[in-house]
């Protein structure tokens, strides 16, 4: 059994947005930088951003392995689909909710991801109500796969501890494009990022 650890609501955020970023690895979506900061309100509690380019794939995408690429079923170059708006939501909430599972933590009493599920919510507001949730189901089950895959995981997990040292480091306290892309490597072998990506 693998030896359990303390979560920390500074751990929590680091896992969601690392969530966020595996699951665009997995989509071919962009990823400008990400970071935590604890929240300004002063009550212990931390957050997080992803910039991301929602608008589409960029002609040549950076994908990891066949087989684990394949064994996902992301769309490759082609317009984001709700679907997939949805999971890059919800990956970041079932990372978090693996990392307290691994821990012996039940994540139903941990703040887990609220602004991620009302985004992928809002993602689906216009459908009907069945199709909506249909989607929502479809997109939790997906992101449930990807974070318990054992190579996308464990980038994951390599992200999640860069952007805490990150937070903690003085200079910068943001990972960039191609931060991220070499930290992700050393699980997943990407491919080099082209030299006009920031």
């Amino acid at each position: 059994m693998a030896e359990t650890m303390e979560v920390s609501e500074k751990m929590l955020a680091a896992y969601n947005e690392a969530g966020h970023g595996i699951e665009a690895l997995l989509q071919g979506r962009l990823i400008f930088q990400m970071w935590i900061c604890p929240s300004s309100n002063n009550d212990g509690t931390w957050g997080g951003q992803t910039d991301d380019d929602p608008t589409g794939r960029p002609t040549l995408l950076v994908l990891p392995p066949p087989s684990i690429y394949e064994r996902l079923v992301p769309q490759g170059f082609t317009p984001f689909e709700m679907w997939e708006c949805c999971t890059f939501k919800l990956a970041a909430v079932e990372a978090e909710k693996r990392l307290c599972e691994l821990n012996g933590i039940d994540s139903n009493t941990q703040r887990l991801g609220k602004q991620d599920i009302e985004d992928a919510k809002m993602c689906v507001a216009n459908l009907p109500l069945e199709k909506a949730q249909g989607i929502l189901i479809g997109a939790q089950a997906q992101a449930r796969r990807v974070v318990e895959d054992p190579d996308c995981w464990k980038a994951l997990e390599l992200l999640a501890q860069s952007l805490i040292d990150a937070y903690e480091r003085s200079e910068s306290q943001s990972l960039t494009t191609r931060e991220i892309h070499t930290i992700v490597s050393q699980a997943l072998l990407l491919p080099p990022l082209d030299d006009d990506i920031i």
